[in-house]
């Protein structure tokens, strides 16, 4: 590897041979960017959960706005 790799460059390369088709991914913050929503969903098949944080405000907004449902008695 060059000094030039970092966790969102290597993203794409460490899934790009795993089978993940109608799998489940999670992933933190740092992921939360369309190329790799798009890479997942497009290319993989599979369905993602990521962390959406106050640094990306138009997204994080977005996010907000969603109609969340939301369970009128939850077990304690």
């Amino acid at each position: 590897m060059n000094g030039n790799t970092n966790e969102i460059t290597r993203f794409q390369p460490l899934l790009q041979h795993l089978d993940l088709h109608d799998c489940v991914i999670t992933a933190n913050a740092l992921h939360a960017q369309r190329d790799h929503a798009t890479f997942l969903v497009e290319q993989k098949r599979a369905h993602y959960v990521l962390i959406v944080k106050k640094n990306q405000p138009t997204l994080y907004a977005q996010v907000k706005r969603l109609l969340w449902k939301t369970d009128p008695d939850p077990a304690p």
